[in-house]
């Protein structure tokens, strides 16, 4: 060890003649700790939130969809669709018919948003197909997967069976809607309460047969084998699918719930952010306490012929130290809280607020590694007035001073 780095020790974790020092020193490294903590933990939630949203939306939706710009039912030829499903990031694409419809059952009545989709893309919707609750995913021709909110609503259980009333259908030469009696196949509980008690799903056939369009679709579906294929996959679409018709990615489609999550994280991560900036300035606070106590010191080893330089240098590796030990800290409390909330769920979240049961967390251990990084850095910047200030100090004036 240099003498630089035990004499920088020693100033920062010995013996104060003035006590004060070292209780102003154990609060900087407290202070680093928590801002450190509550940074990472901030930007891990944010992370979580993003994350669990992004997965529960994409689980209702196929990952890009082609639609009629004008909203009108669209057909696409043959060999367009297996132009499309040749693209190598495709998986599968499918016929989406969707519609406005009323449900009535046991004198309950109730809106939904009905989409019709063949039988082998309903694992896609993994948000709805991989959280049901009660029956199956076997919906054959008149089948129904409904939400446990609309399924309590109408007080219908599996193979009950309901009316649909599609009511645009009603004019004024036909004043009564097309009635389907379709049966509950199987009740998804989401966790998403608005996607429950909105959105019932069932057979491509189905919603032919309800809608009265045959061979038409409201959308194209497109799953990918990656979604981090999603740009890729819209470029090449864009050579294939014409005007008036338009690709639309799973981002776009939920394009103001997403602005939204950006538009949070920047205030939540100034503002934590601060806490780090507070404890930077105790850090400068305290290095100009020992460099007042310590000016005698200071002198004598200058007069020995330390040059100016190494004087900042301790005064450098002091901040390091405070950086490093603060930032050590706030690493195990936000790793040890964020892995007991993965863990336990200890802060539970109303599922008819959000769109989950527990705050979530997600640790990105580039962002980690920069907040603690940063601590660090700028914990050793911060000592640049005082290691300056030191460098300063004139021998003769120290040992003058009493």
């Amino acid at each position: 060890m240099s003498y630089a780095a035990y004499i920088a020790r020693r100033y920062l974790f010995g013996r104060h003649r003035i006590k004060f020092i070292a209780f102003i020193a154990r609060t900087s490294i407290l202070g680093l700790a928590l801002g450190v903590t509550a940074l990472v933990l901030s930007v891990s939630i944010l992370h979580g939130f993003k994350s669990e949203v992004t997965r529960k939306i994409i689980g209702f939706d196929a990952h890009l969809r082609i639609e009629n710009l004008y909203g009108q039912n669209l057909y696409l030829p043959d060999p367009v669709i297996r132009q499309i499903g040749a693209l190598s990031t495709v998986k599968r694409v499918f016929p989406i018919l969707r519609g406005e419809v009323m449900l009535r059952a046991n004198d309950a009545t109730d809106g939904a948003i009905f989409e019709g989709l063949p039988e082998e893309a309903l694992p896609d919707l993994y948000s709805v197909s991989g959280t049901v609750v009660e029956g199956n995913t076997n919906l054959g021709s008149n089948g129904l997967l409904i939400g446990k909110t609309l399924a309590d609503r109408l007080n219908v259980a599996v193979d009950d069976q309901l009316l649909l009333y599609n009511l645009e259908t009603i004019s004024a030469n036909s004043p009564l809607p097309f009635v389907q009696i379709a049966t509950v196949r199987g009740i998804y509980a989401s966790g998403m309460v608005d996607y429950d008690k909105a959105y019932i799903y069932g057979s491509y056939e189905l919603a032919q047969t309800l809608f009265e369009s045959p061979d038409q679709a409201s959308a194209i579906g497109i799953s990918l084998h990656d979604i981090r294929d999603t740009q890729v996959t819209m470029t090449d679409l864009s050579e294939i699918v014409k005007y008036p018709d338009l690709v639309l990615s799973w981002e776009e489609r939920h394009q103001t719930l997403f602005n939204w999550i950006k538009t949070q994280q920047l205030p939540i991560i100034t503002i934590f952010s601060l806490i780090i900036l507070i404890a930077l300035v105790n850090v400068t606070s305290t290095l100009i306490l020992i460099i007042l106590e310590k000016t005698q010191e200071i002198g004598i080893l200058k007069s020995l012929g330390t040059p100016r330089w190494k004087i900042m240098v301790i005064f450098a590796l002091k901040g390091l130290y405070i950086g490093a030990i603060g930032a050590g800290i706030g690493l195990i409390l936000s790793l040890g809280f964020g892995w007991l909330q993965i863990q336990y769920q200890i802060i539970p979240l109303p599922t008819d607020v959000y769109f989950m049961d527990a705050v979530p967390i997600q640790f990105v251990w580039r962002d980690v590694a920069l907040i603690a990084g940063g601590a660090v850095i700028f914990s050793v910047l911060a000592t640049t007035f005082p290691a300056w200030k030191a460098g300063r100090i004139q021998p003769a004036d120290a040992l003058r001073s009493e």
